[in-house]
């Protein structure tokens, strides 16, 4: 579950060859960003990593928030995907492989309706790893589509 981490190490090692720094400054600002932007705490932590930095500190944190955007953390998604299928598994007290094998195609098929990322709405997740566009999930499983006449 804590993949996301090896994944946030390379891209950090990345950033500290570029700006020429350690690697422990990187971690140090990521752990930075839990403080609320400039309160109390932030500012304290940072203090010492700005003297330590000088003017590249903004565009290393920058990167460092960068590298955090752009990366998916597993538990996440984990716990989403829990609170996708918990209510289905709820209604079901006996799930054979069958019906999670259904469910699984139906999760992986099914637009988002919303997201904090605006390129995810309206994309399946199957697209969203595939980047490419495919049939309606319906279809895919050998059903037509209910067309109304013009």
């Amino acid at each position: 579950m804590l993949a996301f981490v090896d994944v946030l190490e390379e891209k950090f090692i990345s950033i500290a060859k570029q700006y020429k720094c350690s690697i422990d400054v990187i971690w140090q600002i990521c752990k930075l960003q839990r403080c609320k932007y400039l309160g109390d705490n932030y500012l304290i932590r940072s203090e010492s990593i700005v003297l330590q930095l000088g003017d590249v500190f903004e565009e290393i944190e920058d990167a460092v928030l960068a590298a955090l955007d752009l990366t998916e953390r597993t538990s996440s998604m984990v716990e989403n995907l829990n609170s996708r299928v918990n209510s289905y598994l709820y209604t079901r007290k006996l799930s054979d492989q069958n019906f999670l094998d259904l469910l699984q195609f139906y999760f992986n098929h099914v637009p988002f309706l919303r997201s904090e990322r605006g390129y995810r709405v309206n994309k399946t997740p199957t697209e969203l790893l595939t980047c490419k566009p495919h049939k309606n999930w319906l279809e895919l499983l050998g059903h037509s589509r209910f067309k109304r006449a013009a």
